[in-house]
């Protein structure tokens, strides 16, 4: 994962320390190769099959913020079932905004963006 803005020419967080993330499934390394912004990006793998989860809790207000995306490397669409973006507003993420991405990915960079008003309700594994 590269980054993702707040607004259009500020960076809010450029994944560049693994170990800022909790890595709840798969794993996580830093990766040098494919990156927007900074020296390094998160890289998340897993077996097939499987889920991949990363998830940083952040103090932030985003109150006035509509609009949040995130820039994705997908090397191949092999194995991939989709991908989901979440912001909640606690660690449980009980109030969560949410968008999944199962069609309309490709291989390489892939801009992913979601806005407020779109909330998925399925909780039920909400980490991206």
């Amino acid at each position: 994962m590269a980054g993702y803005e707040v607004q259009a020419g500020t960076l809010y967080e450029d994944f560049e320390t693994v170990g800022d993330f909790t890595i709840a499934t798969g794993t996580a390394v830093n990766d040098t190769t494919f990156v927007k912004t900074g020296s390094n990006s998160l890289k998340l793998t897993t077996d097939a099959g499987a889920n991949a989860t990363a998830t940083k809790t952040i103090s932030a207000d985003f109150s006035r913020a509509g609009l949040f995306y995130m820039w994705v490397y997908i090397p191949t669409l092999t194995n991939l079932n989709s991908v989901r973006l979440t912001l909640g507003s606690n660690s449980g993420l009980t109030n969560a905004y949410q968008r999944s991405y199962a069609t309309g990915l490709h291989e390489g960079w892939n801009r992913l963006y979601f806005g407020k008003d779109v909330k998925d309700l399925d909780l039920a594994e909400a980490a991206f």
